[in-house]
């Protein structure tokens, strides 16, 4: 092939590639990342050049194209639903005496034994009872 019909052909693979981004986009509006993901991975994993199983909604690492498999839908993911948010948190300083007194609830918390709900019900009553500005 020319380097002509290169170009022609890498260029309308990039508009292709555009245009299926842009409608996946509209497939996925209103859908989380995840959801997203869930939907696009069995059509990435049966894709004829990777063939990966799925196994427990996860693509198999014991595929033999698992690796390639799972960047692509990396790349689908970010190109249809931005990249993935890991934003590194600055650390925060909290007073000594603040500390110990958490450590402090937190031992009262366990030695109580409170349940999942109820330990919710008290964050969230925590939660409410401070307004910040």
């Amino acid at each position: 092939m020319s380097i002509k019909s290169n170009v022609t052909k890498a260029l309308t693979h990039a508009h292709a590639y555009g245009d299926a981004i842009e409608q996946l986009k509209r497939d996925c509006a209103g859908k989380s990342r995840d959801e997203a993901r869930a939907e696009m991975l069995p059509a990435v994993a049966a894709f004829p050049k990777y063939n990966v199983k799925v196994v427990d909604g996860k693509l198999s690492p014991e595929s033999a194209n698992y690796e390639t498999a799972r960047k692509a839908l990396q790349r689908l993911l970010n190109d249809v639903c931005g990249k993935a948010e890991h934003a590194k948190q600055e650390p925060v300083a909290v007073p000594a005496k603040v500390t110990k007194q958490v450590k402090t609830l937190v031992a009262e918390v366990i030695a109580s034994g409170l349940t999942k709900a109820q330990f919710d019900a008290v964050v969230a009553e925590l939660r409410a009872s401070i307004s910040f500005k």
